[in-house]
């Protein structure tokens, strides 16, 4: 057979290439045989489906560092205010409560490094509900877009997630990319303790 003539051709002239592409694609048979497990109570109890949140998350990690590594750094530290969020406008931006002075005022939040073009309200509003009326921390950064902090999870991200607006494919500065890169890589080490 023409291909196992090549591969000992090869594991003749380069052993540890040979060996090295025989362990890559049994891992790779391996994590797609794990990945295509359906989760179930019984995948559960043997932590499949923690596997397979972690093997998620770790692809997600390896992507979010590579936006950081090849995105611009930024440079700019952000200004940090606390307040609670209180819904989402129909314009796609968060609404907070911010305290000044002895009083509240209701500031309109635009979420860093989202495509503007994506951004469904409906869907926005969704997810902003799902937070509403919680403490949250707000970096706002001098282009005056803003990464929310909610219980030390980007809101950014969970509006990703959930599909409510699409990642900006050239953001002015990569801060929502270290977050994001920051986050999945703490549910790759720890676990997702939101259960």
């Amino acid at each position: 057979m023409v291909l196992l003539d090549w591969f000992e051709d090869l594991r003749e002239a380069r052993p540890a290439l040979a060996w090295s592409a025989v362990v890559t694609s049994g891992v790779a048979v391996l994590l797609a045989l794990i990945m295509a497990m359906p989760a179930s109570p019984v995948m559960n109890a043997i932590g499949a489906t923690d596997l397979q949140n972690k093997i998620r998350a770790v692809g997600q990690a390896a992507y979010w560092s590579y936006r950081v590594a090849v995105g611009r750094n930024a440079v700019e530290k952000p200004k940090t205010l606390y307040g609670t969020v209180t819904g989402a406008s129909n314009t796609g931006k968060v609404l907070m409560s911010i305290p000044v002075g002895s009083s509240f005022q209701v500031v309109e939040v635009m979420l860093a490094n989202l495509d503007r073009e994506t951004i469904h309200p409906g869907a926005m509003w969704k997810v902003v509900e799902e937070v509403k009326n919680q403490n949250a921390r707000v970096d706002v950064y001098p282009d005056g877009r803003s990464v929310i902090w909610i219980r030390g999870l980007p809101l950014n991200l969970r509006v990703i997630e959930a599909g409510a607006a699409m990642p900006e494919t050239n953001p002015v500065t990569n801060i929502v990319d270290k977050a994001f890169a920051s986050y999945y890589w703490k549910l790759v080490l720890n676990g997702d303790r939101r259960r």
